[in-house]
């Protein structure tokens, strides 16, 4: 520690120990007053930096805030991606079953004409049973996917699902009294409407 030798007022030299002067000042704020007094003032920096400590952490909070919602952003566009590209596809398979099955339907009508002939027809058995065999087959396969057949025999006529081309004059309201060629519809949708004949007023 740092002593100091002064002049009494006797002359004598005496020597004044600064013991409570830390050897490093680096922790206190020194003035120096004139060349021989020192003020001292304490500096509470652990305040300081706590205050520093508490600005960073609040930041590093906002910002984690930040991350996350952008996250959960681009988790919910994702979502919506994969929902979208899913419909899209399902929608595009609907497509194509629904051209397959109209491609298909003037294979059913020849059938079902040539059974309407062999049933009529005497010794033909064998090829009507044949014939509604195959016919019956080829249904099956397109009604699991989605094939409807629309025969409103006896129903009110609506023009949604049938094309009245014979109408009978008559009382009431139009019934349909004949189906003059199935219709069909494809998962609800109608992709031929039914010839009918059509009886009552028009």
């Amino acid at each position: 520690m740092p002593n100091k030798e002064y002049e009494g007022e006797d002359g004598a030299g005496e020597e004044e120990n600064f013991s409570f002067i830390p050897d490093d000042l680096s922790e206190l704020n020194v003035e120096l007053i004139g060349d021989d007094e020192i003020d001292v003032v304490d500096v509470d920096l652990t305040s300081d930096e706590a205050g520093g400590s508490d600005s960073e952490l609040i930041a590093a909070v906002q910002q984690r805030d930040e991350f996350l919602s952008a996250l959960q952003h681009l988790q919910a566009e994702f979502e919506n991606y994969k929902k979208r590209s899913l419909r899209q596809i399902a929608e595009a398979g609907d497509r194509a079953g629904e051209r397959l099955a109209k491609q298909l339907l003037p294979a059913l009508d020849v059938l079902e004409l040539a059974l309407t002939h062999a049933v009529s027809e005497s010794g033909s058995e064998d090829l009507a049973k044949y014939l509604s065999q195959v016919s019956q087959a080829l249904f099956e396969v397109l009604a699991k996917e989605g094939l409807e057949v629309l025969s409103p025999q006896g129903e009110l006529f609506d023009p949604n699902v049938a094309d009245a081309v014979v109408h009978e004059v008559g009382e009431g309201q139009p019934i349909v009294s004949a189906v003059l060629r199935a219709g069909y519809a494809w998962k609800g949708r109608v992709i031929r409407p039914a010839m009918v004949k059509v009886s009552g007023e028009e």
